[in-house]
């Protein structure tokens, strides 16, 4: 039988892992950078003059790129609250139009993807007449 006394215990800590990096494994080679954040191993070398060294990226003892998820996270984060501060002080997230939830208009149309063929619903000769 489970003891159900130390579950406000457990869930405190599980918060307290979760809240401090997840407590999992952080540094990863680029292939499970790549699976965790969808950012292609292919464009990760050119991210190195952006990224912290040490805190994003490093290269290890053995020779090999790693890559922290924590730092990526961090950082990613610190990039928002940089751009766009009212986001880190408030539940608002940024627009994806633009910088701080507001559309950014650039002149320029944004390019619809091609229009579906959807077959219409026969309608009935009393909503066409």
């Amino acid at each position: 039988m489970t003891n159900t006394t130390n579950i406000p215990q457990v869930i405190d800590q599980l918060i307290e892992v979760i809240q401090n990096g997840g407590g999992l494994i952080d540094w990863v080679q680029a292939e499970r950078f790549e699976q965790i954040t969808g950012i292609k191993q292919s464009s990760l070398r050119g991210k190195h003059e952006m990224w912290p060294e040490g805190i994003v990226w490093a290269k290890f003892d053995d020779g090999r790129l790693y890559y922290s998820i924590a730092g990526y996270n961090n950082w990613a984060s610190q990039q928002a609250a940089n751009r766009c501060p009212q986001a880190s002080q408030t539940e608002t997230a940024p627009s994806v139009f633009g910088g701080c939830g507001t559309k950014r208009d650039t002149g320029k149309r944004l390019k619809s993807s091609p229009r579906q063929n959807v077959a219409t619903p026969p309608r009935l000769l009393s909503e066409i007449a």
